[in-house]
């Protein structure tokens, strides 16, 4: 299983559409896949029920406000998170996240809030073991322009690598609109940002990689939940004989 998680502190850099970008490319590689959605806006949950019976099938598991255990019955789980998320919410999806990609747009606002981002997540545990990998995608940035080249020195300087791109265009919005992604869309003007997305689907057949054989224990049964043991005739005849008369 491979646990990836869409995260920026900022609203409007693009998660709910990276999301379930994601999550498309993951189900036509492997159809048991999962996308949670924490946000309380429910974007990804309301794509997933325009999505099409006959495209890949994306399962969803909506969560009120927290994150408490990825499914274990999935191939593939994506989480698409809100903006300011942190706390208790944030500390127990990086007990599992084995990859955190985090989409950014360019300006001033959005840079500050990748730097506060990405020194967050550096900090967590799973990434410091080097077992939770972090990545960040340019999002409405037009990839030949000074700003996306500026965004991956930025990078460089926070040792995050940088996946590239993905420029405003019009078919985002039809594709979401009918439930879809560039991925199933069948035109060729979606067909034309496949580029755009070799880096992300580079690194994310990596993180599938090192995922391949890991699996999530369900939680443990606590001892309170266990049935109580039903007392035998024995026993029950033994509790009411004096102590002295056993010894």
């Amino acid at each position: 299983m491979a646990v990836i998680a869409v995260i920026n502190g900022k609203g409007g850099a693009g998660k709910s559409t990276v999301s379930s970008h994601l999550a498309a490319y993951c189900a036509i590689r492997n159809p048991e896949v999962v996308l949670c959605d924490l946000d309380p806006q429910r974007s990804t949950e309301i794509w997933l029920k325009l999505r099409p019976a006959s495209s890949a099938k994306i399962r969803g598991h909506s969560l009120a406000s927290s994150f408490t255990h990825p499914p274990t019955d999935a191939r593939h789980v994506v989480i698409d998170t809100p903006s300011g998320f942190q706390g208790m919410p944030y500390l127990r999806l990086m007990m599992y996240a084995d990859a955190v990609l985090v989409p950014t747009a360019f300006s001033i606002f959005d840079r500050g809030a990748l730097e506060n981002t990405v020194r967050m997540l550096r900090a967590a545990p799973r990434v410091v073991s080097g077992h939770c990998a972090v990545a960040c995608v340019g999002t409405r940035i037009d990839p030949t322009s000074n700003d996306s080249a500026l965004l991956e020195t930025m990078l460089r300087d926070l040792s995050v690598p940088y996946l590239g791109a993905i420029p405003i265009a019009r078919v985002y919005s039809r594709c979401l609109e009918q439930g879809l992604s560039v991925f199933d869309f069948p035109s060729d003007v979606a067909q034309c940002q496949m580029p755009h997305w070799a880096g992300v689907i580079t690194w994310l057949e990596t993180i599938f990689a090192k995922a391949t054989r890991r699996t999530i224990a369900p939680r443990p049964v606590t001892q309170r939940s266990m049935p109580a043991t039903r007392p035998t005739l024995v026993s029950s005849v033994i509790r009411t004989i004096p102590r002295f008369l056993t010894r």
